[in-house]
């Protein structure tokens, strides 16, 4: 789903630009589209649910929810409702569709409470009503989730199983138990802990074991005996009719619902509606509808276009140097198209890689409808965070070796086969934290006549984190001066009224920006002073300049509207790998040993760094090691609410925590700020 664009700026916006780009075979034909007229469009969206045919016209609202159509006007209450923005599950439901370009039956599963009802035009859906109920029997995958006790309260057993019977269908139930696994990352249960649901999916595998099919045979003829299905056919062998998929796929590929709502077809419908939208008036480009789940729509927007159908952009071309895919391509097609290519072609063998990382994005009834390009500001953004997360295996890999982990992994192998009661793990992990700047930064700098000392005041917060340091250390580096000659101030509201909190880690970047800022200010203001003596003394030269009435307090702001060079968003990266023991009996632990590499880039106090890098760890450890809380068994009142209560319960259940943490920082620039070879900054060992 595009971001809504002003008419007015649509031919200088990123939308319109990429749109031209993704459709560049197709501008020949654009140029003599008028000449050509397009098939004519239809004027309701139809679709059939459970092999009842709707139809969709301009009485109802642009927006609607498929789960409420669902539940409001066809009156099937089995599908449910929760997050309402792809999260949860509970909502999923069957659909079977042509695809626009091959013309092929697709069978997958989405979330109805993403899809608007209008994206439905030629859809066979179905919902866990029309799968089976008492009065007709029921499916094979429902009796099974029954009889294995995977339903407790049962809120999302009809997501459940409408997920799992979309993903058998769709492979013919040629499926393992890894592949069921996978195929349940879209859904939420709160009440089983998921284990006697994965048995009862998993036991459709081809691999599932030898126990639970048994298991399994004994269900199906209990429920045999009790089916009120004529039994002329094998259950399992049972399907919807293709009725409504064979009707549906006659109707018009183009739909027009009054002056608001748009279906495409081909990519001049596209530049056709474009001619239309007024200078003022607001467009949306609807392909998968998810990002909405995220990023709420909140302002109104005159027209919607639905380019998901759109030929050129469903194609995938391979030649032997390219791949070209077209931007609406799902998620879920372009694994497929890469699974398939990276095998048949050795060229492109890497394009598993792609698979690999996609399959880690979103779950399958999202990347059933979501395109690989859903949002041009999205973009960039998702080709910086795989760029960024292509280097996290390389940082991993450092530190893997640096930590001798295939050596220490061995030995914790052997350490649990000798010992019952007590066991090692030896995990690896790595982080992404997204550093984003959102409003305005200050910083006032003062210099004094008679000693040149700098006093420096910054919005920013001095929390232990820092900030002042590195502040002063930006200074002198801008200044040339030594850092003795620097005093931090403390900030003031009334002086700084307006400024963004320190906090998300921006306080140190956004203060260090805002005094080099003044920094650079100040030198241009001394820079004819330093030209009639070049050689001359920090001290006298500011004599000078005051004796000539230079102003020498600079202030000035950092905004990411009027600053975006200094304001880009980066990530910071980070591995672990993390050593604990663990009592199985008492939960008693300690963590033995922790390793941890970050790419810091260029590090202004690699001390400091160190310092917060090895205090996030330990905060974070705590978080999850957090000891009991003690309450007093008549009055409930807190009894574990001071550090000694704390400590001699951790000591008594939970044990100390005891070990070293190692900690690196990477540099990827050398000392001149010029790209170099990375190498280790530094390493400090602290215990805890």
């Amino acid at each position: 789903m595009f971001q809504s664009q002003k008419a007015g700026e649509m031919r200088d916006s990123g939308t319109f630009l990429f749109l031209l780009r993704l459709l560049d075979p197709e501008i020949n034909r654009f140029k003599k589209y008028r000449e050509d007229p397009l098939p004519k469009a239809g004027k309701e969206v139809k679709f059939a649910l459970n092999e009842k045919f709707y139809t969709v016209g301009e009485d109802v609202p642009v927006g609607t929810r498929l789960v409420d159509f669902i539940r409001d006007v066809a009156g099937l209450k089995g599908t449910k409702y929760m997050c309402r923005e792809g999260g949860c599950g509970v909502c999923t439901v069957m659909v079977k569709s042509r695809h626009p370009v091959t013309k092929e039956l697709l069978v997958y599963s989405v979330n109805a409470c993403l899809v608007y009802v209008q994206m439905c035009n030629g859809w066979s859906i179905y919902t866990i009503d029309g799968l089976g109920d008492k009065k007709h029997g029921y499916h094979k995958v429902q009796s099974r989730l029954a009889l294995m006790n995977g339903t407790q309260c049962g809120y999302c057993s009809p997501g459940m199983v409408m997920a799992m019977h979309s993903f058998l269908m769709e492979h013919d139930y040629k499926v393992g138990k890894a592949d069921v696994e996978r195929a349940l990352g879209g859904n939420i249960c709160r009440c089983t802990g998921y284990r006697p649901i994965l048995d009862t999916f998993q036991s459709f595998a081809t691999d599932a074991c030898d126990r639970v099919r048994q298991k399994c045979a004994d269900i199906e003829d209990l429920c045999n005996k009790s089916c009120k299905k004529p039994c002329s056919e094998d259950c399992k062998d049972m399907e919807f009719g293709e009725k409504s998929t064979l009707a549906l796929a006659q109707l018009p590929q183009s739909v027009k619902l009054g002056e608001k709502w748009y279906t495409v077809a081909f990519a001049e419908e596209i530049f056709e509606i474009f001619d239309m939208i007024a200078d003022g008036q607001t467009y949306m480009l609807v392909a998968g509808s998810t990002a909405h789940g995220v990023y709420r729509i909140k302002q109104h927007i005159d027209f919607f276009i639905q380019i998901s159908n759109v030929q050129s952009l469903r194609k995938t071309d391979v030649t032997n140097d390219s791949v070209v895919m077209g931007a609406c391509t799902t998620i879920s097609e372009a694994m497929d198209q890469f699974a398939k290519i990276s095998k048949k072609y050795a060229q492109f063998k890497y394009l598993s890689i792609l698979y690999d990382h996609l399959d880690k994005v979103a779950h399958p009834a999202v990347r059933n409808v979501r395109i690989n390009i859903d949002n041009y500001d999205e973009r960039s953004k998702a080709i910086e965070t795989f760029n960024k997360s292509i280097f996290l295996p390389s940082l991993l890999k450092q530190v893997k070796s640096s930590s001798n982990y295939d050596e220490r992994s061995k030995a914790i192998e052997t350490f649990n086969k000798e010992n019952r009661w007590r066991k090692k793990g030896l995990s690896s992990a790595v982080t992404i934290f997204p550093i984003g700047f959102f409003d305005v930064a200050y910083a006032i700098l003062s210099v004094f006549k008679k000693d040149g000392t700098v006093a420096i005041s910054t919005s920013g917060i001095e929390i232990g984190q820092g900030l002042h340091t590195k502040v002063a250390q930006a200074c002198a580096y801008e200044l040339n001066i030594p850092i003795d000659l620097i005093c931090l101030k403390p900030s003031l509201s009334h002086i700084f009224p307006n400024s963004i909190g320190t906090g998300g880690s921006t306080g140190s970047d956004l203060a260090a920006s805002c005094i080099l800022q003044c920094c650079k200010a100040l030198k241009l203001r001394l820079q004819p002073f330093y030209e009639k003596n070049p050689k001359g003394a920090w001290k006298d030269i500011i004599a000078e300049a005051a004796a000539q009435s230079i102003d020498l307090q600079v202030t000035k702001s950092v905004t990411p509207s009027q600053n975006p060079d200094l304001t880009k968003a980066y990530m910071v990266l980070t591995s672990a790998i993390t050593e604990v023991e663990v009592d199985i009996l008492t939960g008693q632990h300690q963590v033995s040993r922790v390793d941890i590499l970050q790419d810091a880039g260029i590090s202004l106090n690699p001390d400091i760094d160190v310092g917060q890098i090895q205090g996030a760890f330990i905060m974070g450890m705590g978080n999850w090691t957090l000891e009991n809380m003690v309450r007093h068994e008549e009055t409930g009142a807190l009894m574990s609410n001071r550090t000694w209560v704390k400590l001699l319960n951790n000591n008594k259940k939970k044990g100390l925590i005891e070990g070293t943490v190692t900690t690196g920082i990477l540099s990827s620039r050398n000392q001149r700020g010029q790209e170099g070879e990375t190498q280790l900054l530094r390493k400090r060992t602290l215990s805890v």
